[in-house]
Parts: C-alpha cells; structure tokens; sequence
C-alpha cells in the first residue's frame, strides 16, 4: 500500500532539502516479495484479491492527494490534519 519516500538533498544556496515521494505496490502478489518483506509488505492485488488498473489507481491517488492539499493548502492550519497525523503515526 503508500509507503512515503523522503530523500535529503540541498536546495538553492546549499539548504538542506527534503523531497517526499509515495510509492504504491499495486499487481504484486504476496509471493512477489522478497521473503524479509513478505511478512509486512503488501499491494492493492494481495489486500483486494483482484488485477488493479495501475491508471485508475493513480488518478484516485491523485484525486485524494488533491483533497488533503486543498484541505491543507497555504493559509490554512495544519491542526485538521495533526490529530489523524497523530493517531496513525
């Protein structure tokens, strides 16, 4: 399922940087993960039991994506989102 990808780097001037990034597993089958993962690793295919369109993945993904961020867009305060944040940390 969404895993968040952060990579450290350094922006305009040398200031530390971090870019975030999601990664989805989506067709794989529980017996395509590696054996140290296959325990807590899984994808859309191993939790629903059926091929999922990797396009119709992505735009839900996206559609959702676009929810929080307007949710949590500039000028609004990031406390809707801190007590979920909090709960599923």
């Amino acid at each position: 399922m969404p895993e968040i990808l952060a990579e450290n780097g350094r922006g305009r001037f040398q200031s530390p940087v971090r870019h975030p990034g999601i990664g989805v597993n989506v067709n794989w089958r529980r017996e395509d993960f590696p054996a140290d993962l296959g325990v807590t690793a899984t994808s859309l295919h191993a939790e629903g039991g059926k091929e999922i369109s990797r396009a119709g993945a992505a735009a839900g993904l996206f559609q959702e994506l676009e929810k929080e961020y307007t949710r949590l867009s500039p000028g609004r305060v990031f406390r809707p989102a801190e007590g979920e944040w909090n709960r599923l940390s």
